[in-house]
């Protein structure tokens, strides 16, 4: 994307839009500070965009928030949770990191890895997308995370804290290891079989799809977390991938998983990765 981008704006020279485009995934990549360049630079072609001017006002205060390092982790919090909830993040990090590099065989190659949590779910929004609605709890993008603290639990349903940011860390591990490669419905089924505490209730929810006819086929699977046909279908989609990863872990090993993610990393599809891989046709 950030190559399209710049070829886009060498056609277009100064168009906001793609200046906006750009800096939001530079900062999403960690590229913190060519991507403020230009979104400061589309803000003063644009000032009227709302997006901009909610990302340059957060990174503003985010900026200023005390981190804490270690070699593999680069961690941000407000400073109201800084003290405590920092080393209890960076703690549960470390230990999931140790278990799921060693599971996966593959260390994620640019580190630190930055991570941000946010008490207020609109800022954790603006922070992923520029906007103040997102109906997630944390986010990644392969070598930068964004989670919610504990204080978000008054304005969504709970959730354990340290489940989401160890299942937005095995998407770093699954993202990087395929070169961004991984199809959807994988890297969130893994990410959700990794959860110590699934938040969501899957079983009863893929009961209710069997015998309503809805489940999903592996051909429409992808689609269905951007582009749902009803409410509920991507959340379907999380429980569907999160079985099939389970199914695979307990029926062929993990070791059948490395070998479906590394497939992936040369290009290959499903379903030549199901053939070669796992010997079945889907």
């Amino acid at each position: 994307a950030v190559a399209w981008l710049q070829r886009g704006l060498k056609a277009c020279r100064g168009d906001p839009g793609l200046m906006s485009d750009l800096g939001m995934i530079l900062l999403h990549i960690s590229r913190e500070e060519e991507g403020r360049l230009l979104l400061e630079a589309a803000y003063a072609k644009d000032p009227f965009d709302s997006r901009l001017s909610n990302i340059l006002n957060l990174m503003d205060e985010v900026q200023r928030w005390p981190e804490i390092r270690s070699r593999h982790f680069r961690i941000r919090c407000h400073p109201g949770e800084a003290e405590l909830l920092g080393p209890l993040l960076m703690a549960s990090l470390e230990r999931d990191y140790e278990e799921l590099t060693v599971l996966y065989g593959y260390e994620p190659g640019e580190q630190p890895i930055q991570v941000e949590m946010y008490p207020e779910q609109s800022d954790f929004a603006v922070r992923t997308i520029g906007q103040p609605n997102l109906g997630a709890l944390g986010v990644c993008f392969g070598r930068f995370m964004a989670v919610d603290s504990p204080a978000v639990q008054a304005q969504v349903e709970p959730f354990h804290w340290a489940d989401v940011a160890r299942h937005e860390f095995c998407h770093v591990v699954t993202l990087q290891l395929t070169d961004f490669r991984v199809p959807r419905w994988l890297t969130e089924g893994l990410s959700v079989y990794s959860e110590r505490y699934p938040r969501l209730p899957f079983e009863p929810m893929l009961v209710a799809a069997a015998e309503q006819g809805r489940i999903l086929p592996m051909a429409k699977l992808n689609k269905a977390f951007s582009r749902p046909e009803y409410p509920g279908q991507t959340q379907l989609a999380y429980a569907q991938g999160g079985e099939i990863a389970r199914f695979l872990a307990e029926t062929r090993g993990f070791a059948a998983i490395r070998g479906m993610l590394k497939s992936y990393r040369q290009g290959k599809d499903t379903p030549a990765v199901f053939r070669e891989v796992l010997g079945m046709d889907l």
